[in-house]
């Protein structure tokens, strides 16, 4: 869902890591649905599904001056949006969940017509 959320402007490793108590509630709270290795899923997400992620380097620097290379990944146009939206729901129905709204759909599209993060 994260990529479809964040449209053009991608994802990385960092976008999801704990940084506060309330941090470990929400991913205690996603339960069976959460998972802390985005490489993996993004890769399953490829290979297994043929969703069309691209990604690029991502270089980090924290606040001590300490560098690390993460990547950043996000859908590649809207027709790989459009798949992975067809997974989410069939994943939806399999525990008896409600498919995305066709509001949601449409604005997830929407957003990959701004562009690819650069």
């Amino acid at each position: 869902m994260v990529l479809l959320e964040r449209g053009p402007e991608g994802v990385h490793t960092l976008d999801h890591q704990v940084g506060s108590r309330q941090d470990v509630e929400r991913i205690e709270a996603a339960g069976g649905y959460w998972t802390s290795c985005l490489n993996s899923d993004i890769s399953a997400l490829r290979n297994r599904h043929s969703i069309v992620i691209v990604s690029r380097s991502d270089p980090y620097i924290s606040p001590r001056g300490f560098k690390a290379n993460f990547s950043r990944y996000w859908l590649a146009d809207a027709k790989a949006c459009r798949d992975l939206v067809k997974l989410v729901n069939l994943l939806r129905r399999r525990r008896n969940d409600q498919p995305l709204s066709q509001r949601q759909v449409a604005r997830y599209i929407a957003r990959m017509g701004k562009g690819a993060a650069a």
